[in-house]
């Protein structure tokens, strides 16, 4: 892996990626204009207003990231997508976030919860003036916050378009914006109405530029500019619907959009005592008479201006501008290098004692133009924060952040940072400056914040936002990302028989698996491409990381490629020849535990004997045509089946061949040609035919619009970029029939837009030599907006699906008079208005899924099937892949291989009916402390527990070192033992006077002082209205396996103490419109299991449930309080927030289990809990079932879980 690593590695060759994903992707895509974007959007926008159906049919719900939960960085954190921007209230409650192409977003709570704004909502019918797909692209934020608390006042403003953007087509690419967009509705109606378009938009001429910051005069907030990519632009006056802004062309300014020159910060400082307003300007010229550097003007934005020398800047670097708040004669400089420059008045002078790799590992791999962030102490100078790319940090890649103290005169030209240079090979090792322990890499934005001010810091990076409530300090960082629904999903694939199980690529955010309804885990980290599951032992699946680096989950797995033996260096010449991001194929083999893996990089790779069972026998690559390996026993072979002339690297493939036979042809699509591969089954060898290249008709390395034959070709036309591939009929002709995705093209003669009109976005090959539009680009019902991506129906192979840059079209094609036709309609109910990067079938039984990769907004799902369940569907879940769209639910674990049987064959191993993961226990808040554990003191190399490390962290938690009558949200109670733990147990140690302040060990001491009453078992979570997220990390139960009287086999229990317990139920909602939390009821009822003699009931399964027993539930739902026969009845309760597809809610239960009567010792008892709501409720005959068991697999209302009594 490249930027990132496996914890503990560390290779010195290994390369910094974030230019490198955009310099590949920029090499071969074209350019995709905002303004085509903006009205593919209005379109978009009418058609899902003219559509006749209901309004939950075919309805897109998501199904998270809401949380990725140990992400990448120092203690693992929770992490969201890529945040370029945030604007922070002065007390640190109220924040907005920009992200990179999720739209903006909002929390009134410091970041405990989020809220999206206007267009990261899903897009309203009849809303034809939706601003597009690029208002979800966001550059930077202005915001003038009003004083009142709920956000009313506030003025907002959005730069659209991300920094300098790139062309669009794969995944994680900087992307164009439409301008820039004011919010026209008070911020609490947009809360409440998240679904209606709340934004104007104007500087409409700069649609397709990416805006780097925007900034106000501090007199007069009517005068703004934009720092753009194409120039310095400017308006004086009020805001005009659709207008455009005037480009600056006084001084340094005056050049066109097409000369290369680009604006990257702008800052517009208030006058202070004698230093008058400045409005500071950051300049990149890379030309032989570079005007690069900072310019100023105290006249506003028509100037005169003045330029800033900056000693040892680069012609073509990244600049950032933080200016002193309280004294703005006083300025800092962040640019690439890395440079650092204190600028007092108008003369800027270098500061030393700066990370070397603030940027990158390497000086010819700095990254500053995708990630730079500054800002200074808002009443310290000498204090300034400034981050770039990632660093290593107690072995994991986190932030390269520093805070850093600047000492020196300007008289004496000695200004010198404090980091100390010894640590330049390792500069997460400076304890003098470094601060990004625990936050994500890729850091684009700083602000201090708080009360008093400066108290807090934030950063946005690609891993979301974090925030320090201790000015900074190392380990005090925490994220503020639940709920931030911004990962940049890129691929996705499906289990193949368990619906509630995926797996997805992202960008920076690595290969992330479904681990629950809304949350999400890596599997890979750093960045994540192309996944596929094992069809037949689905509990393993492969994914790439970056470009020729393919990896799996567990189980036995050879790389074809980075595999030991092969140089570095041959290996790193097929890594650079290989897509940064490409997708993989796999199909079964030819024995159970099998299976065939196509992929590719320079070449095409197939495995056909991958068994991922641990002691299997090694899996073995071939390359194509040839079917030989060519690193075979060490070979370092780089030129076997490469692909010559400007074919390019493969981008998809697709084992291809007729029915019955798939493994007797593949396809690859590569970035100027299609390939086909044939076996000839006889002998086993392969021919390779090119399908289709970009070249074979002209003779340059372009295909002109005027080029491209109507109505059919006999080429695929290659203006724009090919971006996915579909099987459709593999029967038909040599081939079989396929379809290729596209992005079309546009380009400007001089301030027109000319479109290239000829090229479709998605054509089809007919198996026998000719390529046919669709018309999706040209039809009346479809679009002009890119496509990303496309699949065919797997029940109907005249149907196709597109992922388009606005949405999903639907089309049917049928033959008239010999030629085929298609005909397009919007497929998009519900979805956001944004880029859709990948699709992907479910298949199993009558269960039909279609999903869908939206960027910067997760998975989102589709139910296809002929009786599709209801949107509106409140559940509980069985297990945590349940989705209850089966009854009776599948217990499979997908997690785990199945096991052989005595009679041959496998069995699938299962989840217990009894132990869902909505019911979760815990001691309540008051309970009386454990005794200290016997296995006392814990270090990092003898940690406790997770049980008893979970009671400690909820003491902590409990008790800040700072001010022990307050919460340490910095202590998150996951019974796991962190650096960042460990940092909070040296504060608490230093605070008791405690022997070895400077050492993390918990001994009897600190077990002692913590965990007392009142303290230990305190609520682990910080927000009122607790997460899924919460609910999975922050509770940490004991289980008890026993076997019951009549059983074979052991089952699992949840011990509870005889003390007073919380019981925690997590409900669920499918659709993404909530449900009011009133209008959600939950009961929860207990019964002991008889566990011996002759009425022994085992695990429960059969204990029966008549007529009576439903009735009284249904009238206990109801709000009646008829007895329920055998069952104790804890409660009945609401939550006490909406519950949404994107925000499942906990309502707890207080109960008291000791009586030492009635809870003996040893004892099991059954917790069942029952959801109803106002559109889904519960009756007598949903609860469909004799017996418990019966009962919980087949009604979604119910949920059971077993606990075991303990001493």
């Amino acid at each position: 892996m490249d930027r990132y690593d496996w914890p503990g590695e560390r290779d010195p060759e290994r390369q910094d990626q974030a230019e490198e994903r955009g310099d590949a992707i920029e090499d071969f895509l074209s350019d995709v204009h905002g303004s085509i974007l903006s009205e593919a959007s209005a379109l978009r926008a009418q058609l899902l207003g003219a559509l006749s159906a209901g309004a939950d049919e075919n309805v897109w719900v998501p199904i998270g990231p809401s949380a990725t939960v140990q992400g990448q960085a120092n203690s693992r954190p929770r992490v969201a997508g890529r945040v370029r921007d945030l604007a922070v209230s002065d007390d640190g409650l109220r924040v907005y976030a920009a992200t990179a192409n999720g739209g903006l977003w909002y929390s009134g709570d410091a970041g405990l919860t989020w809220h999206p704004i206007g267009g990261a909502g899903s897009t309203p019918a009849g809303e034809a003036a939706a601003p597009g797909p690029n208002s979800l692209v966001i550059g930077c934020l202005l915001v003038d916050f009003g004083p009142a608390a709920d956000g009313s006042g506030d003025t907002v403003y959005v730069g659209t378009g991300e920094i300098k953007p790139r062309f669009g087509g794969q995944p994680g690419v900087k992307a164009r914006g439409i301008g820039v967009l004011k919010l026209d509705r008070s911020l609490p109606s947009v809360l409440a109405d998240p679904y209606v378009n709340p934004w104007k938009r104007e500087a409409v001429n700069l649609a397709g530029a990416g805006i780097f910051r925007l900034a106000w005069d501090p007199a007069d907030h009517d005068s703004l500019v934009a720092a753009s990519s194409i120039g310095l632009f400017k308006r004086q006056g009020a805001f005009q619907e659709n207008a455009p802004w005037q480009r600056v062309t006084t001084g340094p300014f005056d050049f066109d959009a097409d000369d290369n020159e680009w604006c990257t910060d702008v800052v517009w400082a208030p006058s202070v005592g004698a230093t008058p307003s400045r409005l500071w300007v950051a300049l990149v010229d890379p030309s032989f008479f570079s005007d690069t550097g900072v310019w100023v003007s105290e006249d506003g934005a028509n100037g005169p201006w003045d330029e800033v020398s900056l000693s040892g800047s680069k012609d073509n670097g990244r600049l950032g501008i933080a200016v002193h708040r309280a004294d703005p004669s006083i300025a800092y400089v962040l640019g690439k290098g890395p440079r650092l420059w204190r600028i007092d008045g108008k003369t800027a002078r270098r500061v030393g004692g700066i990370p070397g790799k603030l940027f990158g590992r390497t000086k010819a791999k700095d990254q500053s133009s995708y990630d730079l962030a500054l800002d200074v102490h808002p009443s310290d100078p000498a204090e300034v924060i400034v981050g770039g790319s990632t660093v290593r940090s107690e072995g994991q890649w986190s932030a390269s952040l520093f805070r850093l103290t600047v000492g020196g005169t300007a008289a004496a030209d000695d200004f010198e940072g404090n980091f100390d240079d010894a640590n330049k090979d390792d500069p997460g090792a400076d304890t003098n400056s470094y601060i990004g322990h625990t936050v994500h890499a890729d850091v684009h934005a700083v602000r201090y914040a708080g009360a008093p001010a400066g108290s807090q810091v934030w950063v946005g990076c690609d891993g979301g936002v974090f925030c320090s409530a201790a000015a900074g300090d190392a380990y005090t960082f925490h994220p503020r990302n639940t709920g931030l629904a911004v990962v940049e999903a890129g691929f996705v694939a499906g289990h193949p028989t368990q619906d509630g199980a995926l797996i997805i690529g992202t960008q920076d955010n690595g290969a992330q698996q479904r681990i629950g309804n809304t949350i999400w885990t890596l599997w890979i980290h750093g960045d994540g491409g192309g996944v596929a599951y094992h069809p037949t032992r689905p509990a393993h699946f492969a994914g790439q990381y970056t470009r020729a680096k393919w990896h799996r989950n567990k189980g036995s797995w050879v790389a074809p490629v980075w595999r030991a033996g092969s140089s570095k260096d041959s290996k790193a010449t097929e890594n650079r020849a290989s897509s940064f991001y490409s997708n993989l194929h796999i199909i079964p083999g030819t024995s159970p535990t099998t299976a065939r893996v196509a992929l590719g990089t320079s070449r095409v790779w197939i495995s056909e004997d991958w068994d991922p069972i641990p002691g299997a026998t090694a899996m073995t690559w071939r390359t194509l045509p040839s079917r030989t390996d060519p690193r075979a026993a060490g070979s370092n072979n780089t030129s076997r089946d490469t692909f010559k002339g400007r074919v390019g690297q493969v981008r998809a493939v697709k084992w291809s061949g007729p029915p019955g036979s798939p493994e007797n042809r593949l396809l690859a699509l590569c970035r100027r040609a299609i390939l086909g591969f044939t076996r000839n089954p006889a002998d086993n060898t392969w021919k390779r035919t090119v399908i289709s290249r970009y070249n074979e008709k002209c003779g340059d390395d372009e295909t002109d619009n005027d080029e491209i034959t109507r109505p059919t070709s006999d080429v695929l036309p290659a203006l724009g970029a090919w971006s996915d591939l579909a099987v459709q009929d593999p029967a038909r002709g040599t081939h079989g029939s396929f379809y290729v995705s596209a992005t079309g093209a546009a380009s400007f003669d001089d301030d027109t837009l000319v479109e290239a009109d000829r090229m479709d976005t998605l054509w089809w090959y007919d198996g026998t030599g000719t390529w046919h539009p669709t018309g999706l680009r040209g039809h009346a019902n479809a679009t002009r907006a890119p496509a990303y991506a496309v699949v065919v129906d797997p029940d109907n192979v005249t149907v196709v699906y597109v992922g388009t840059g606005v949405g999903v079209w639907r089309g049917e094609f049928e033959f008239v008079n010999g030629a085929p036709e298609w005909d397009w309609e919007i497929f998009s109910n519900g979805l956001p208005d944004g880029i859709i990067q990948d699709l992907s079938f479910f298949k199993d039984g009558s269960l039909k899924l279609l999903r869908a990769a939206v960027q910067s907004r997760g998975v989102w799902e589709v139910d296809l099937s002929a009786s599709p369940t209801s949107p509106r569907r409140t559940y509980l879940r069985a297990h945590p892949y349940d989705t209850r769209r089966r009854a009776p639910a599948n217990l499979a674990n997908p997690d785990k291989d199945p096991r052989p049987v005595p009679a041959g064959g496998f069995q699938a191993q299962e989840f217990f009916w009894h132990g869902s993961p909505d019911l979760r226990v815990r001691a309540a808040p008051g309970s009386a402390p454990p005794a200290r554990p016997h296995d006392l003191p814990w270090t990092r190399n003898n940690p406790g527990a997770a049980y008893p490390t979970w009671v400690l962290q909820t003491a902590m938690h409990a008790t800040n070192p700072a001010d022990p009558s307050i919460n340490d949200p910095l202590v998150r109670p996951t019974g796991r033992w962190t650096p960042l733990l460990e940092a909070r147990i040296k504060r608490h140690r230093a605070r008791l006077g405690m022997a070895s302040p400077n050492t993390a060990i918990v001994d009897g001491d600190f077990w002692d002082a913590l965990v007392i009453a009142g303290k230990c078992f305190d609520t682990p979570w910080d927000t009122p209205a607790p997460s899924e997220a919460d609910h999975y990390e922050l509770i940490v139960e004991r289980d008890m396996h026993f076997t019951p009287q009549g059983f074979t086999d052991s089952i699992r229990a949840a011990i509870v103490d005889r003390r007073p317990q919380n019981l925690d139920v997590l409900v669920h909602h499918r659709h993404f419109e909530p449900e009011d939390g009133n209008d959600v009821s939950v009961l929860l009822l207990r019964r002991q299991i008889i566990s011996s003699g002759p009425s022994a009931e085992g695990d429960g399964a059969g204990v029966a449930l008549g007529a009576t027993w439903k009735t009284a539930v249904t009238q206990r739902m109801a709000g009646a309080s008829p007895a329920v026969p055998d069952w104790d009845v804890i409660g009945l309760a609401s939550p006490t927030s909406p519950v949404s597809a994107r925000t499942p809610r906990i309502v707890t239960f207080a109960t008291d289990f000791t009586s030492p009567t009635t809870f003996v010792t040893g004892s099991t008892w059954m917790l069942l809990a029952i959801v109803s709501s106002v559109r889904d409720p519960v009756s007598a005959a949903s609860l469909t079932g004799g017996t418990v068991r019966d009962l919980v697999l087949n009604s979604h209302h119910v949920a059971a879980r077993l606990v075991y009594l303990a001493p």
